[in-house]
Formats: structure tokens, sequence, C-alpha cells
């Protein structure tokens, strides 16, 4: 409550100070939208309330080139990661009109919003500029410390089903930035977010692991059954 609040009385000053444009209302939360209860403490709130931005990229895709500065889009949105492969490219002068409109650094999450992949997002971890097109969002959080914390509440399994529920279209579903901004979260102070952080990331490790050791258990099982079945068919060979 007490971060919900701080953030609250920031975006008011940044926006007295021209530093931020004054967006509308968001909805406030009804009781349909709570799916779990939360300590006292915490509160749930709206994405953008607790974002110092939220956009998407060029509506209008600009002329791609063999060269230039770089252009991302869908297809290059992992999930934890980018892959800097197909890149297309632009001129100079439309890069400089695209990041007028979205500007990704560091920090920031970047969330497929148009496609199959809808939902699937990374947190930009590398100081390179780039554009991005319209099938991908970005998400300024107000604070960096909480980047991670975000992408993990937006991998939930509940923040996708709420994800799918607010894109339209079928063939190809899109996330509208308002429907972005108006997502679920619910919001711990930021030393519990660290935790919580903290936490996942040592049970995530704990898993690869012993995924890695289930795969090598598999391969020493495979092994050790293709020794069986050639001593037994030596066997086989000297009876005969």
């Amino acid at each position: 409550q007490q971060l919900l609040a701080k953030i609250k009385a920031e975006k008011a000053k940044l926006i007295a100070a021209k530093k931020l444009k004054k967006e509308k209302e968001l909805p406030p939360i009804t009781e349909d939208e709570i799916p779990f209860e939360i300590p006292e403490h915490w509160a749930w709130c709206r994405l953008g309330q607790i974002s110092i931005h939220i956009t998407d990229g060029e509506h209008v895709t600009p002329q791609k080139r063999t060269e230039g500065r770089m252009l991302l889009s869908a297809k290059n949105i992992r999930d934890g990661f980018i892959i800097y492969e197909n890149i297309d490219y632009i001129s100079e002068e439309d890069f400089q009109k695209s990041i007028k409109r979205c500007n990704p650094k560091k920090n920031d999450i970047l969330i497929v919003s148009v496609g199959g992949t809808i939902g699937r997002s990374t947190i930009l971890n590398d100081d390179i500029e780039f554009a991005i097109v319209r099938s991908v969002a970005l998400i300024k959080p107000y604070d960096f410390r909480m980047s991670k914390y975000f992408k993990f509440v937006l991998d939930s399994p509940i923040l996708q089903k709420e994800i799918s529920g607010r894109s339209w279209g079928t063939a190809q579903p899109c996330l509208y930035i308002n429907q972005i901004k108006e997502l679920t979260i619910p919001l711990p102070p930021l030393y519990e977010q660290e935790q919580i952080v903290a936490k996942l990331e040592e049970l995530m490790a704990f898993c690869d692991g012993l995924e890695e050791s289930i795969k090598e258990s598999q391969g020493y099982n495979e092994k050790l059954l293709q020794e069986v079945l050639r001593e037994a068919l030596k066997v086989k060979e000297k009876i005969e």
C-alpha cells in the first residue's frame, strides 16, 4: 500500500513537471478480478498504475533495408531472452522517428502483443539500441528493481489467462496498450519483491539442475541397456 501511494505521488510530480503525460484514469479493480487473497500490506493494482510508461512499437512498419538500425518484432522476442538473428533493418531517419514513440532501455520489459505468441515476454538486459514494431509492447516499471518481479507475474498462469481473455481476434490475436495497462497485479513492498524473485530464481535453478540430472540418468540407462544387449548377443553367438 505504501509503495503504491509512493508511486502515485512520484508520477503526479513527473506529470506536473511535464516529464510524463497525464493518462486516462484506470478503472477500479472489482472483486471478480481478484483471484486470491494477499497480505494486508500488499495491494492489488493495475499494471499501468505502477509503470512509468506502457506503449507499443510503430503501427506502420518502416521501409526495411539490408543494413542500418535494428528493428525487432515478435519473432525476436523469446521467453526470457531476445534473438538478434533474422533482424530487420531501417534507416536512421525512421529509427529516430520510432524511438520518439517507443525507446526500449535496459531493464524494460518487452512483451509480444500481436500474434500466436502473445503474452511472451523478456527483460531487456543489454544496452542495445533498436526500434520495435506494433507486435511488441514495452513496459517501463516505476523502479528497475521491479522488472524481475513483473516478469514472473506476467509469466504466471493467472496473468497468462487474463492476457488471453483481454486479447482480441482469433487468427491474429491482439493485445492493445490499454488492455496491458489494465492487467491486475499483486503488489508487495519492494524488499519483498526482491525476496520473492530470489526464491523463485533458486527454485528455477534447482528445477534446471534436476532436469539435467534426469537427462544424464536417462543417457546412462540407455548406455547400460545397449551394453546388456551387446553382451546378450555375444552369449547367443557362442551358444550357436
